[in-house]
């Protein structure tokens, strides 16, 4: 490039010289020349130590193709001077001068060449240092490596060694659980056999006391049979010595009249009639046992029918509520459980009269669960609304659902006679509003055959069910509306528009409810 440049010098000097001929021009074109070699060697140095710094040029090329790029045109330029040297000889002064700006411009570039250089040269310096610095961090990164190799190789270990104290934690956990199990069965079982063990003997208790309750029903049932055995044995005693005293009647009026005809027998007293004595002396022995048997069994008969005379005065006693005569009977040994022939004790006549006293005394001897008879003794107290007797009777262990012959209980008779204080007595104390008799009527059924409003509006404020149908499928209602019952219907229509009321309470508090429950999951879960 600067060879080129200087070519182009030479070129133009020699046009210059053969142009002008002055001693001037030759002085110039000598120090032209001068400073023309002086900037050879400069470049030449300039060449050697750019062809050294190549490499570390490669940030460089765009200002050398710059500069190239300015060279070209100068290039262009000096030959357009070249042409126009000719026109410029008068002017050669101003052309070297020209000259002289575009070299010192070239050298300024070249010097600012440099500084890029020694700038370029500073970075790479720099850079190894920043790369030694490098090696020494990786240096270090490497000895941390290996530290947390021989670290990890140690951890390692470490957790082998944990592991195999984990794993035999864990057999031993294993084994604990399975011992923990063992127990928790062990305890099961053993709670289970408590369990089991109470119970057994709750059942036992159970059956215990189920069977001293039969042993005592058997004990009073077998205590009623043999009442009711003694009163028949006495039935057919008094009957059987009745028959027997009348043929013994009718035995000695014939041994009698036998004894009459011997006496009349006119052979009697002649040695002949000793057969006829004989025969008498027979029949007057005979008359003789006939009439002591008859003797005896008249007694017997009397006493058997003083006896039944005596059930017979206490059950008259007891509905006349004769109190000293039925002390006097008791102490004589009188049952106040023997039926008559319509199936009423005593204490069955003196609990349908509301007889306190006496029932009192009949207390402790008396059949207070019998239903042999027509009704019990409950059921006759609630029929005549004897309302002290039915709580005595209650109290002392009588049976509330105890039912007649055809099904009743004593609130399904109290409510069939319009006793409502019975009623309400027989319910505060326990009476299931619901029974039915044997053709499926409630107590609510008679109160609406016989229009008993009063009686029915309790049944209803007691919660009987109204929906009861009996054998006929007739429900309390159908039976009002069948018999225009006006006032029990009225009754029965009342309590449905109540409970209907009820509902639409209920529905709209728990409509409420729900409403109150629905803002409080509201609130908390805006919260």
């Amino acid at each position: 490039m600067f060879k080129a440049l200087k070519g182009k010098a030479a070129s133009a000097l020699d046009a210059a010289q053969s142009g002008s001929g002055s001693g001037g021009n030759a002085k110039r074109e000598a120090e032209l020349e001068a400073k023309v070699a002086s900037l050879e060697k400069e470049n030449e140095k300039k060449s050697e130590a750019l062809k050294k710094t190549q490499v570390k040029m490669k940030k460089l090329e765009e200002t050398e193709q710059r500069l190239l790029g300015d060279l070209q045109k100068k290039e262009a330029e000096l030959s357009r001077n070249s042409k126009l040297l000719e026109k410029f000889k008068a002017e050669g002064a101003s052309a070297n001068s020209e000259l002289e700006e575009q070299m010192a411009e070239v050298v300024k570039r070249a010097e600012e060449s440099e500084a890029k250089m020694n700038e370029s040269e500073e970075k790479m310096k720099q850079m190894e240092i920043e790369t030694s610095k490098i090696r020494e961090t990786l240096e270090r990164q490497t000895d941390l490596a290996n530290a947390s190799t021989e670290l990890q190789a140690q951890l390692d270990k470490q957790m082998a060694a944990i592991g195999e104290q984990e794993s035999k934690f864990k057999a031993r956990i294993v084994t604990l659980r399975k011992q923990l199990e063992v127990a928790e069965r062990k305890v099961m079982n053993a709670k289970y056999l408590s369990e089991s063990h109470e119970q057994i003997s709750a059942e036992a208790q159970m059956r215990l006391f189920a069977s001293e309750n039969k042993a005592t029903e058997c004990d009073r049932r077998l205590q009623r049979s043999l009442e009711r055995y003694a009163s028949l044995e006495h039935d057919l005693q008094v009957e059987k010595l009745t028959s027997q005293c009348q043929s013994g009647r009718s035995n000695i009026k014939e041994t009698e009249q036998s004894i009459r005809e011997c006496y009349s027998d006119p052979l009697l007293k002649v040695p002949a009639g000793t057969a006829k004595r004989r025969q008498l002396k027979k029949f007057e022995e005979q008359l003789k046992k006939l009439r002591a048997q008859q003797k005896s069994q008249s007694e017997f008969l009397s006493q058997l029918t003083n006896i039944g005379d005596s059930n017979e005065l206490l059950r008259t006693a007891s509905n006349n509520n004769d109190i000293e005569t039925v002390k006097r009977l008791l102490k004589q040994g009188c049952s106040c459980n023997v039926p008559d022939e319509t199936g009423f004790s005593a204490f069955k006549y003196a609990c349908g009269k509301g007889h306190i006293p006496i029932i009192r005394l009949f207390l402790d001897t008396c059949d207070i669960l019998d239903e042999d008879g027509r009704m019990t003794s409950l059921i006759l107290s609630a029929k005549n609304s004897h309302d002290d007797v039915v709580r005595l009777l209650l109290k002392r262990g009588a049976d509330i659902e105890g039912k007649d012959q055809v099904g009743r209980t004593a609130l399904h008779v109290a409510c069939d006679n319009n006793n409502r204080s019975t009623a309400q007595e027989l319910l505060d104390l326990g009476a299931n509003v619901n029974a039915v008799d044997k053709k499926g009527n409630s107590s609510l059924h008679y109160c609406a055959q016989k229009n008993f409003a009063p009686i029915a509006r309790l049944l209803l404020d007691r919660g009987i069910d109204t929906e009861i149908e009996n054998v006929d499928t007739l429900t309390a209602s159908k039976i009002a509306m069948e018999k225009k019952n006006q006032r029990v219907i009225e009754v029965l229509k009342d309590d449905k528009r109540m409970k209907d009321l009820a509902i639409q309470n209920a529905n709209i508090e728990s409509a409420k409810m729900d409403t109150r429950d629905f803002e409080r999951g509201l609130e908390a879960a805006l919260m």
